[in-house]
């Protein structure tokens, strides 16, 4: 199973291509290390996640272990899906994003690039900033909660 850390800013060029971190392509696990899916989160934070194939493969067990017989189950199997676009490293281990994509995250010249275990996440810079921000008073509170004494 792969898994990623760390973050890294890599400039978008004109045409969608960002440069895909040499850290990470090292941490994706399985035969097709070229080939990944890229989607929008599916949730109200502006980015993109990334999955490599062989964790794309568990998304894709979560969704049918979803009710297709209930509306809340189709439509996010439906949101979830549609925007979702399979891409590959290039010659030079960019990845080329969607115009549609680029958008939705608001990705300008740098993009924010996180690992985040299953996957890779894209971020603009500054809406990352402002989600930090909006997040530091309760980062404490929330390791208690998630992490409690696990620790």
């Amino acid at each position: 199973m792969s898994f990623f850390i760390g973050k890294e800013i890599y400039s978008l060029d004109s045409k969608g291509r960002v440069n895909f971190p040499l850290k990470m392509r090292k941490d994706i696990e399985g035969d097709d290390k070229e080939r990944m899916i890229i989607t929008r989160r599916p949730d109200s934070e502006k980015c993109l996640f990334i999955y490599p194939m062989d964790e794309w493969k568990n998304q894709i067990e979560v969704l049918r272990s979803l009710n297709n017989y209930r509306e809340k189950d189709r439509f996010f199997i439906r949101t979830f899906l549609e925007n979702a676009e399979r891409i590959e490293l290039d010659s030079q281990s960019r990845i080329s994003v969607s115009k549609d994509l680029v958008e939705y995250a608001e990705l300008k010249k740098e993009v924010l690039i996180i690992g985040a275990m299953d996957h890779i996440e894209l971020w603009n810079p500054e809406n990352y900033f402002t989600y930090c921000k909006s997040k530091e008073v309760e980062f404490p509170n929330v390791t208690d909660e998630v992490l409690g004494k696990s620790i």
